[in-house]
């Protein structure tokens, strides 16, 4: 049985984005934990940065207007998110982006920005979802 969730807050899976860029999730070891409902279930979410990944980030980016091209390898911090449904003998069925099973998010540490989303569809195996565009609102 899960340790007892008092004192945790309550969210929604798509709260994960504003989670991660979070300060307190800098260093490998930083970790939070959370409550979060996922179809129709309740499950402790742990985000546990795991440590360093070297990608290659390839994004359109637009500022005040203009828009420039970030092309090239990045050390993105890997934030590993761990879900248990809070339930007697329940199997965790927890989704993030339609994605199951172990999670994670890369993101920039410059910026906080999320580059790439990894996981798993039942259907089609292990699967990434990747950063196209972003639009600065300052």
């Amino acid at each position: 049985m899960p340790a007892p969730a008092a004192g945790l807050v309550v969210t929604q899976p798509a709260a994960l984005f504003y989670l991660v860029t979070s300060d307190a999730l800098a260093r490998p070891g930083d970790r939070l934990e959370v409550l979060a409902y996922s179809r129709r279930k309740l499950h402790r979410l742990t985000l546990e940065v795991k440590g360093a990944i070297r990608l290659r980030a390839r994004y359109d980016e637009e500022r005040s207007g203009e828009t420039s091209r970030r092309d090239g390898e990045v050390e993105a911090l890997e934030i590993a998110v761990h879900a248990v449904p809070l339930g007697e003998a329940e199997e965790s069925d927890f989704r993030f982006l339609g994605l199951s099973g172990d999670v994670s998010i890369l993101l920039e540490p410059a910026t906080r920005l999320p580059l790439e989303v990894r996981g798993r569809i039942p259907i089609a195996g292990r699967v990434r979802v990747v950063l196209r565009r972003v639009v600065w609102k300052v």
